[in-house]
């Protein structure tokens, strides 16, 4: 489901552990995002596509951006909620963008509260229902 595309240093040597790079993922279809492609990635979603996360656990963050002009959701695990704008939503809602190419919402899972926290959106995204 992602295809992996690697980071570049200023001087444009490849990074191949990342540590002084982003790992950047395309989601070209709906379905369930692996563990370990939520700690620090930016994934670029290509279209309307609805991307479900893995349970939330700590230290876990990710960037999601619409490389076109359409409509894509992030859905939270079915024991796992969203908090965004500061509202609490129902286990296994997803939030979407309003459909624009380049809408983006940056998650973490915050686990004093139990919940992915949808933080730092450059639109409104909704709650788009379970």
């Amino acid at each position: 489901m992602a295809t992996v595309i690697y980071g570049f240093k200023q001087s444009g040597q490849h990074i191949a552990d990342f540590t002084y790079g982003v790992k950047l993922l395309t989601n070209s279809e709906t379905g369930a995002i692996a563990a370990a492609d939520m700690y620090g990635q930016i994934h670029r979603v290509t279209g309307a596509y609805t991307l479900t996360l893995p349970a939330g656990a700590i230290g876990m963050n990710a960037t999601f951006r619409a490389t076109t002009a359409s409509t894509f959701s992030i859905k939270a695990g079915e024991s796992d909620n969203f908090i965004m704008l500061g509202v609490a939503l129902d286990d296994a809602d997803k939030i979407t963008s309003v459909g624009n190419a380049g809408d983006t919402v940056s998650i973490y899972w915050d686990d004093t509260v139990s919940s992915w926290i949808a933080d730092s959106m450059n639109c409104l995204f909704t709650d788009g229902g379970a």
